[in-house]
């Protein structure tokens, strides 16, 4: 759909934390996860889209492969009942 941007926060007395922001799952978000190796990792979930244009934010494959890329870091799906273009909830 268009560019995105992320941001990696870190700090030696601090876990790293990566905020994915607006994005689904693609190589990009791979490099970041092997650069910089977050422990906390928040992904815009929801997996909300528009008619057409397909996934605004990650679903729950995508946040899978978030997972398998840094399996032993913190995942907070944050986004899932902001926008009501989604299929997803905190209840599911």
């Amino acid at each position: 759909m268009g560019n995105v941007s992320g941001i990696v926060f870190k700090h030696s007395s601090e876990k790293n934390l990566y905020v994915s922001g607006d994005t689904v799952w693609y190589e990009g978000v791979r490099k970041v996860i092997d650069t910089y190796k977050p422990e906390i990792i928040i992904v815009d979930g929801g997996d909300n889209q528009l008619f057409g244009m397909g996934s605004l934010v990650m679903g729950k494959d995508d946040i899978y492969e978030v997972h398998k890329a840094e399996p032993n870091s913190m995942i907070i799906p944050s986004h899932m009942e902001a926008m009501i273009t989604g299929p997803y909830t905190g209840k599911n």
